[in-house]
């Protein structure tokens, strides 16, 4: 099972999926908008699916771990607009079901800053997206 290396397309989806369970349901707003957002379409793939839900059976691995260790690799060449256009797809996912969750804001935050962001430049753009 891969835990390094992971492509720009992989950290992307797997950040989506890791998102939209982390309050143990995936809810299919959550699916839905991962399969069909502008953004997100373009790098979902079944396979990268199935690393997600290979990663997240074995309890020796912590994703959180693997975003903030490799996802920063994984972003390094992505520009600031490009990487505010994933920050506000996520945001849409926080926020499809209706219910915004402390551990989605939290993983949002990882996220941005593993990304490539500082934490100040995470907030303002939370901020600015939620207007």
């Amino acid at each position: 099972m891969k835990t390094s290396n992971f492509t720009l397309d992989e950290a992307i989806i797997l950040s989506s999926l890791h998102i939209s369970f982390i309050d143990g349901d995936m809810d299919s707003s959550e699916l839905k908008l991962i399969i069909q957002d502008d953004f997100l379409k373009n790098h979902f793939s079944s396979e990268i699916g199935d690393l997600f839900f290979d990663l997240i059976k074995d309890p020796s691995i912590s994703l959180v771990d693997l975003i903030q260790t490799e996802f920063k690799i994984s972003f390094k060449k992505s520009t600031k607009e490009y990487l505010k256009l994933f920050m506000h797809s996520l945001f849409r996912l926080v926020v499809v079901d209706g219910k915004v969750e402390k551990d989605e804001v939290l993983l949002l935050n990882l996220i941005g800053i593993s990304a490539g962001f500082t934490i100040d430049e995470v907030s303002l753009l939370i901020e600015e997206i939620a207007k």
